[in-house]
């Protein structure tokens, strides 16, 4: 029987291929890791390692924030989350893998996911494919959100 990958109704991924990318990798299968895993494929707001372990700690006390740190670094290095690329200096993480871009407001520093297909299927120009190798390409939009634009009138 195939594994679901997503969540029919919410759309996330499923602890499935988490499970199996973890055994391929020769990564324990625990139960920090399934619960750290579990909070980041529910969050929607790219948290940091700070903000998961203040979710975490109440229904885990023995989790410590340097866990946190290792295992998302682990998580990271196995490419299972991604770290989302800010101008600020707090690093923020994902879990969804999927091709998408990402705004960011300079006020209240919400990150939110947007899809671009016109970018995504277009070919980058000449003179950056000739940089060299590219692995990966998206966009990072920044301004101020509708909330907080709202909340300044």
């Amino acid at each position: 029987m195939k594994k679901k990958l997503f969540d029919k109704d919410t759309h996330r991924p499923t602890l499935d291929p988490f499970k199996d990318i973890c055994v391929k990798a020769g990564l324990k299968v625990t139960h920090q890791r399934l619960q750290i895993y579990d909070e980041m494929i529910k969050a929607n707001d790219h948290p940091t390692a700070e903000a998961l372990f203040e979710r975490l700690r109440e229904a885990m006390p023995t989790l410590s924030l340097d866990t946190v740190y290792r295992t998302l670094a682990t998580f990271e290095q196995h490419n299972i989350i991604k770290r989302v690329k800010t101008d600020r200096h707090k690093t923020r993480y994902e879990a969804k893998m999927n091709r998408h871009h990402h705004f960011i407001c300079q006020k209240c520093e919400a990150i939110t996911d947007f899809n671009w297909s016109a970018f995504d299927k277009d070919k980058l120009p000449g003179e950056v494919r000739s940089l060299g190798t590219i692995i990966d390409h998206s966009i990072t939009v920044s301004g101020i959100c509708r909330n907080c634009t709202t909340s300044q009138n």
